[in-house]
């Protein structure tokens, strides 16, 4: 029985409290999940609100090496440490706010001076900076990753297998290169030792005109070395679209990934918010206006035709979050322009109507519609049609609980000779 090896990446965390390690190590590490209390991780790491009695799922393919240090000077020796070793950490979780010494995003800077190739998870709750401060200080970097507090153990487990899975295969390119290159400086040295100057010139003529002689005072060919070459040759154009590929692929994992992590966040913060956020009389045709101005230029690129209609010549006020009506618009007007991208007529009406003490906004797309037999389970959490890059399933879900927290309603209207509409129902009063 052959028995399959698992490999092993180290992931370093850095944090001045250390029951926050445990509390990884718990979440990372088999042999330990015991060792923790999970309750203590939802409490000090994760919120409240976490359920610490909830599975924790083991991806078997990756197993975690965890190391601890408390501030950014012992990290960064530990980090040193690692590449004169040859073994380097893949991926750090870093708090963001560590007494004594840097910061998290400094200690980031710092410790990509000795390995500019692991990647980090910046764990924070507060917003210290700001994006543009952020990159000033570590510059514009993929292998940077801000994650909010509170998060669930879910979004630890699936953040350390993508940036694992991305810092192997990267890892592996690189490889691969310094091996290729390797093989391309033997092979010219061969090249350039049969030869003289002048003869090197023809012969890489004839390579590339596919004519090349063997060489008679040789008995190794010319034309041996050439297929030697196309051989490399087609081995890295192979190779490369293969890890191409892969990286695709984590690209849009990881994509997913934040975008499921950000509503998440909103989702838990606006449940939490929710009775202290009364709202307020708001213009929602001004809201309207505002929200769908930000469009147009992407509606003239794509060649989206929208239209605007108020069936009453006066919309009264409506009472409701204006920043919250502003996420449910965006979302019913970016699933409109998914569903008409592809269609050959590309039309998103929005209309504004009162009556009966009610106010109705009407979100409708010419696209194909939603098939009846999935239409019931549409406003459901992580139900989506769409590609795997594009929805995570939640934006209904939190636009429907906005709605129905302002006493209103969010309704689907859908058939494949009309399109989808939806439409937003709040009370004037």
């Amino acid at each position: 029985m052959i028995k399959l090896q698992q490999k092993e990446f180290r992931v370093l965390i850095v944090d001045d409290n250390q029951s926050i390690y445990e509390d990884f190590s718990a979440i990372l590490t088999p042999q330990n999940r015991d060792s923790v209390e999970l309750s203590r991780l939802s409490q000090s790491l994760f919120g409240d609100e976490t359920d610490s009695s909830a599975p924790v799922s083991d991806d078997i393919k990756r197993v975690y090496s965890l190391d601890y240090a408390a501030n950014e000077k012992e990290a960064s020796a530990m980090v040193k440490s690692s590449v004169e070793d040859r073994n380097p950490y893949a991926l750090c979780f870093m708090d963001s706010r560590m007494t004594p010494g840097l910061d998290g995003v400094q200690a980031t800077r710092k410790i990509w001076e000795f390995d500019p190739n692991i990647e980090v998870v910046l764990c924070t709750a507060y917003t210290d900076y700001t994006w543009q401060e952020i990159t000033g200080i570590i510059g514009i970097s993929d292998q940077f990753l801000i994650l909010k507090k509170p998060f669930d153990i879910s979004a630890v487990t699936q953040l350390a297998s993508t940036l694992t899975h991305k810092w192997e295969g990267k890892n592996e390119f690189r490889t691969y290169l310094d091996k290729l290159e390797n093989k391309a400086d033997h092979l010219f040295q061969a090249a350039g030792s049969m030869l003289a100057e002048k003869e090197t010139s023809n012969l890489l003529k004839q390579i590339s005109s596919s004519k090349v002689e063997k060489n008679p005072n040789s008995d190794t060919s010319i034309e041996d070395h050439s297929n030697l070459l196309y051989e490399i040759a087609e081995l890295k154009s192979l190779e490369f679209e293969k890890i191409r590929n892969e990286f695709n692929q984590s690209n849009i994992m990881m994509s997913r990934v934040l975008k499921l992590i950000n509503n998440l966040g909103y989702f838990s913060k606006f449940n939490r918010e929710v009775d202290q956020n009364s709202g307020k009389y708001t213009n929602v045709k001004e809201l309207v206006e505002s929200v769908t101005e930000s469009y147009l230029p992407s509606f003239e690129d794509e060649g989206i035709k929208l239209s605007i209609a108020n069936q009453e010549s006066q919309i009264d006020n409506a009472f409701v979050d204006p920043s919250k009506l502003t996420i449910v618009l965006r979302n019913l007007i970016n699933n409109a322009i998914y569903a008409v991208k592809n269609s050959q007529q590309k039309d998103i009406n929005i209309s504004l109507s009162q009556q009966k003490g009610q106010l109705q906004i009407l979100v409708k797309d010419s696209g194909v519609g939603i098939p009846k037999d999935i239409q019931a389970d549409i406003m459901k959490p992580f139900f989506t049609t769409k590609t795997l890059s594009n929805g995570t399933g939640l934006g209904l879900t939190i636009s429907q609980n906005i709605v129905e927290h302002f006493k209103g309603s969010l309704n689907l209207k859908s058939s494949s000779d009309e399109g989808t509409s939806f439409e937003v129902t709040l009370p004037l009063s």
